[in-house]
């Protein structure tokens, strides 16, 4: 609403006298915090992609995938977990101070409004399967599962009767390792705001000059974000291995993060070495800025004090932080 005041405004510059013919107006703006948060995202959105279309794209080609390198994966994975067979389940993974992991990672992924989510083996606990992912990830149209152990490529839009979305999400499981996606045709041009890969390892990223490396970076080198998740009974591997890699793309690392279940009264009995409960997890940024320091030891994620609901977005930030000024504006006039 435009009305004219007797009194000039503080709220608009000296120049507007000029433009106004001496005359001083002030501008009264009704809205809703949430209608500021929606404009703000659709500005920093990139074109508008058929997620639909896409997610089915994905699925015609894993499934024309056919090749050795998913089952050896396979079962070198569950050959460190000390199985032999495709039946077998790490059950330590799904209690609940293990999911500390996802919990986090939704958390971040929803400040970030990801639209585009990439996870690396999400294996028993994918980010859908985790209990703030509903909530958390309002602004996520597509979710991708690459993992070997799929028994078979899919896709479906998850439903969230009890919560309003702004966006559809649809989700893709492919059971193939990250080299067989980035060489199928349907994702050459795939990119992804947000990436994850926990548990990481030599068997994900090689020796961090090959060929998995590459199709690791490229699938990572469009993110905004990157987490990075490795166990002590692999030595942390994976962080070792992603370090020079997310450099290489220009990537700053966030302080590091523990979650130590090894003493879970649920978790320990149920992993054949203690090193699987000490999980050492980073968030690279692809942001200016020099890298920050984790000197001072890992933050440790306690369950106690974990964060119990959404974190809330930039986004929301701004638009909570532009209507408080408006209305600072409004009773000056």
């Amino acid at each position: 609403i435009l009305e004219q005041v007797s009194t000039p405004s503080h709220c608009l510059p000296p120049s507007s006298k000029e433009i106004w013919g001496g005359m001083s107006f002030r501008i009264t703006f009704y809205f809703l915090v949430a209608d500021i948060a929606i404009a703000l995202d659709v500005m920093g959105r990139k074109p508008k992609v058929d997620f639909l279309r896409l997610a089915k794209q994905l699925v015609v080609g894993g499934n024309e995938v056919k090749g050795a390198k998913r089952d050896a994966a396979y079962q070198a994975t569950l050959s460190h977990e000390g199985h032999n067979d495709k039946t077998a389940s790490w059950k330590y993974l799904q209690t609940e101070c293990l999911q500390l992991r996802q919990d986090w990672v939704v958390h971040r992924f929803a400040n970030e409004s990801c639209q585009a989510v990439l996870e690396i083996g999400g294996y028993l606990t994918p980010l859908p399967k985790t209990k703030y992912f509903a909530e958390a990830a309002m602004s996520i149209a597509l979710y991708l599962n690459v993992d070997p152990s799929v028994q078979e490529a899919g896709w479906q839009l998850l439903n969230y009767s009890e919560v309003s979305h702004a966006t559809q999400t649809y989700r893709v499981d492919l059971p193939i390792t990250l080299e067989e996606f980035t060489a199928m045709p349907s994702a050459a041009d795939v990119e992804f705001d947000c990436v994850v890969m926990l548990g990481a390892w030599h068997l994900q990223l090689g020796n961090g000059t090959g060929s998995a490396a590459a199709a690791f970076k490229h699938v990572a080198k469009a993110a905004g974000i990157v987490v990075i998740e490795s166990p002590e009974s692999v030595h942390m591997e994976g962080l070792t291995i992603a370090r020079p890699l997310m450099r290489e793309l220009g990537f700053s690392e966030e302080p590091e993060r523990l979650v130590d279940c090894t003493q879970d009264n649920e978790a320990k009995p149920l992993a054949s070495m203690i090193g699987m409960l000490k999980r050492h997890m980073v968030a690279f940024v692809q942001k200016p800025g020099t890298p920050q320091s984790s000197a001072g030891g890992p933050v440790l994620l306690n369950p106690r004090s974990s964060t119990k609901g959404p974190a809330l977005s930039m986004h929301a930030h701004l638009a909570a932080a532009l209507a408080v000024i408006l209305l600072a504006c409004q009773r000056r006039n």
